[in-house]
């Protein structure tokens, strides 16, 4: 069959997200994705996790899908995204409250002279 009809065809994308379906006429094939390879992106295969293949010497990634018709989902999940969050949050609760501790110093000083 010709390549186009056996690409993915995409319903729903987004940042970190691309979700579409594919059509594989053989046993075994694997599907050629034009995107960079990077350990954080995940593919699901109608609806089952799948091993992420590196494709191009590790430029490129693909899946291995058997014959027939698949629902392909894609997501590209963030490293320490939520340390992240954490860590920001603290770091402004903690701004936060030395500001007010100075606040509160300084102007018990001022009053004590």
């Amino acid at each position: 069959q010709d390549f186009k009809e056996q690409g993915l065809k995409i319903s729903k994308y987004n940042d970190g997200l691309l979700e579409g379906n594919v059509h594989v006429s053989e046993q075994n094939e694997i599907l050629f994705l034009s995107i960079p390879y990077n350990e954080q992106w995940k593919i699901e295969v109608d609806g089952k996790q799948s091993d992420v293949l590196p494709l191009c010497s590790g430029a490129f990634m693909g899946v291995r899908l058997d014959k027939g018709i698949h629902s392909i989902s894609i997501r590209y999940q963030q490293c320490f995204l939520k340390q992240s969050l954490l860590f920001s949050v603290l770091w402004t609760i903690c701004s936060i409250l030395m500001s007010y501790i100075c606040y509160i110093c300084k102007k018990k000083y001022k009053f004590s002279r």
